[in-house]
């Protein structure tokens, strides 16, 4: 009777799996609710950055006063912090409004269990962005579920996307936004890898909600609306239609709250930053895209070496006549977005862990890995355990930035006002994270 139970089992173990083969939705929804798991393991949050307060917030104001003004939070008997500006007479969030929009559900739940939601603001952040971070995983499935040859081989790629780069050390630890970035350009990503399908041209309304949440992400969008000019033109009014309702609510917003829908909704000017601090985009190009790729602060390459299988394929989409056209669109965004953050003043980010505002690129950059991989790492073993080394290594990186958080931002000085400490490499985040978990292995715990 044991065999046959065995062989019953792995029976409907294989019948599950093709089950699966086929509808892809159903394993995007699996994956999703997995590093949904993984996201909420302790619980990881971090709490008091400055720059997701108005997000964590707003449900509040909202829910209180039916507007956006943070007037109670920081009105004008105090010193406004960098995150707040004054506008026609009222406090506004220097930042755009999205994420604080996609955390109201969780404060509305919140107020149904009688929650104390500014006590425990902080929880309901954490469970959005958790939530909104782990969709985004899903829908990349189903973006590389449309390259990928194999199956599993678009599960791992996910995986990876999801835990060996700062979507899991940024975008699912605080509720900037990053997370509503990636989520509505990685569901862009999945429409439009499947040009057959009626939804296809619906990914103007998340292309245009990208940009609504944050307005580089334009960088993302007009070269997918040249593209749907060029080979979609037949489909175009969808495509426009569904990006105008994002456009207009994001002009309506700025118009009535920040007086011009020039404004886009936040602080941040081509011409110089609205606001406590003046930033501008006129910096250095080549030293601080090294400091991009390469640097031990803040190095793409260094924090998520697995991304240096990318690069082959970004010049091939770029130059071979093979390649997909959405591709090389995808690819032109992507670049744009690293040399626009390239000229920022402060290219670095602030306080964060690892390559935080290249975080949108994260999506095309999976995409090439798997395009390499269906080119020309499949065909080789040793190339193939390269990139399995490099993978392990992404991902234990970014745990340490999870579990393992250091002062190395501010000690022994501000990083914001000693930059050059971003290329010191015997003194380095990971090596402080590594030194934290080191400890906690031999039972003194983390500082």
């Amino acid at each position: 009777m044991e065999p046959c139970i065995i062989f019953q089992f792995m029976s409907v173990m294989s019948d599950m799996r093709e089950r699966i083969r086929r509808r892809p939705a159903v394993a995007a929804l699996a994956l999703g609710l997995v590093t949904l798991g993984i996201y909420l393991i302790g619980f990881q949050y971090t709490e008091g950055s400055g720059d997701a307060a108005p997000h964590e917030l707003l449900p509040i104001v909202l829910l209180e006063h039916g507007n956006f003004y943070f007037d109670d939070y920081a009105g004008k008997d105090r010193p406004l912090l960098y995150f707040y500006v004054e506008s026609k007479g009222h406090v506004v969030s220097f930042y755009p409004i999205v994420p604080g929009l996609l955390n109201v559900p969780a404060a509305l739940i919140g107020k149904v269990c009688s929650m104390d939601l500014y006590a425990r603001r902080y929880l309901l952040a954490k469970w959005t962005a958790a939530v909104v971070t782990a969709a985004s995983v899903s829908f990349m499935f189903l973006a590389l579920v449309r390259v990928c040859s194999r199956f599993w081989i678009a599960v791992g790629l996910a995986l990876v996307y999801a835990c060996c780069t700062t979507v899991w050390s940024t975008a699912s630890l605080c509720l900037l936004q990053h997370g509503p970035s990636l989520l509505f350009l990685t569901s862009a990503m999945a429409l439009l890898g499947n040009p057959q399908s009626r939804w296809m041209p619906f990914c103007g309304f998340f292309l245009g909600m990208a940009v609504f949440n944050h307005p580089a992400n334009a960088l993302f969008a007009l070269p997918i609306a040249i593209y749907m000019v060029l080979h979609h033109r037949q489909r175009l009014i969808p495509f426009i239609a569904s990006a105008l309702v994002p456009a207009i609510l994001m002009a309506l917003y700025s118009h009535y709250y920040w007086g011009s829908i020039l404004a886009l909704g936040q602080g941040h000017r081509w011409e110089g930053t609205l606001g406590p601090h003046y930033t501008h985009f006129h910096g250095p190009l080549f030293g601080t895209l090294a400091g991009h790729l390469f640097s031990p602060g803040r190095g793409l390459f260094v924090f998520s070496p697995v991304f240096l299988f990318s690069v082959p394929m970004l010049f091939w989409v770029l130059f071979s006549s093979k390649a997909n056209p959405l591709h090389r669109y995808l690819v032109i965004g992507a670049l744009a977005d690293l040399v626009l953050y390239a000229k920022w003043s402060i290219w670095w980010g602030g306080w964060s862990f690892g390559y935080r505002l290249l975080t949108e690129m994260v999506p095309v950059l999976t995409l090439m890995l798997a395009l390499g991989w269906e080119r020309f790492i499949v065909r080789y073993r040793s190339l193939q355990a390269l990139l399995l080394a490099t993978v392990l290594l992404s991902a234990y990186f970014h745990f340490l930035g999870v579990y393992f958080p250091s002062d190395w931002n501010v000690t022994p000085t501000n990083i914001d006002t000693s930059p050059q400490r971003l290329w010191d490499w015997h003194d380095t985040a990971l090596g402080r994270s590594q030194m934290l978990f080191c400890k906690s292995l031999h039972g003194s715990g983390p500082n």
